[in-house]
Parts: C-alpha cells; sequence; structure tokens
C-alpha cells in the first residue's frame, strides 16, 4: 500500500525585497492558489496590488512547477492565462 499526499492549496506573498519576509515586513499583496490538476491553477484570493511585474514573475514561478494554465475571476468572469 503506498499513499501519496498533494499540497493543492498554496499562499504567494508579494514583498518590495527579497528579505522582506524574513525581516517581518508588511506584504504589497497576497494570493491564494488552488491547484485545480497537475497543470492548471486558480487564484482564489488577492489582496494588494499585482502589477504587470508580478504576474510575470508569478507565470514563471508557475512555469517551473509545470503549472500550464493560470486561471482568475475578474468583473464576473473566469479569466484564462497561458503560462507556458
Amino acid at each position: 500500500m503506498y499513499l501519496h499526499e498533494k499540497e493543492l492549496i498554496t499562499q504567494i506573498r508579494v514583498y518590495k525585497t527579497s528579505e522582506g519576509y524574513n525581516n517581518k515586513k508588511p506584504y504589497e499583496a497576497i494570493l491564494t492558489l488552488q491547484y485545480i490538476g497537475d497543470d492548471e491553477v486558480f487564484i482564489e484570493g488577492l489582496r494588494g496590488r499585482v502589477g504587470m511585474f508580478i504576474r510575470e514573475e508569478l507565470k514563471t514561478l508557475l512555469k517551473s512547477k509545470g503549472v500550464k494554465t493560470l486561471k482568475y475571476f475578474r468583473h464576473g468572469k473566469i479569466r484564462s492565462v497561458k503560462v507556458s
């Protein structure tokens, strides 16, 4: 018998500097991600401001984890973004 556990929900915090978390600085934004499958992620929650730079950084991070599609809810519709 074999048990396998997979993280389905993660949290990403956005800081001004790379030492923000270690120095207990306030975050600029926070995102909650739900993994729908091995290659699809849905943003469940977003608080704060996320500009184009952060969006590209997020896409790079998700691509490195094998994610192909990022989905989010905006203005009453589900939007979909190709990651890779």
